[in-house]
């Protein structure tokens, strides 16, 4: 959670910078902390070689066509769900 001052700096810093996706700001009612949630959008070109190399084994292996990932309540990768097509 984050003080209005530190999300005002945020978005600046977020403007700023070369990311793409989407910066979302969220006040639950009657809250002076404001959660801050980026979804950001990484292409694998922009990824260093061996995270890109990775990423592609990754999503031949299991013939993703799109999907999410998430991590477990300690922080480390834990699922994912996908979608693929089934005719090919």
């Amino acid at each position: 959670m984050r003080t209005l001052e530190e999300v005002k700096q945020m978005i600046e810093d977020w403007h700023g910078s070369d990311r793409v996706g989407t910066f979302m700001a969220y006040r639950y009612p009657g809250a002076q902390q404001i959660e801050v949630i980026e979804e950001r959008v990484v292409k694998a070109a922009e990824m260093p070689p061996n995270v890109r190399q990775a990423f592609e084994v990754f999503m031949d292996y299991y013939r993703i066509e799109k999907g999410e990932v998430f991590r477990n309540k300690s922080g480390r990768p834990d699922r994912v769900k996908f979608t693929r097509r089934t005719d090919v």
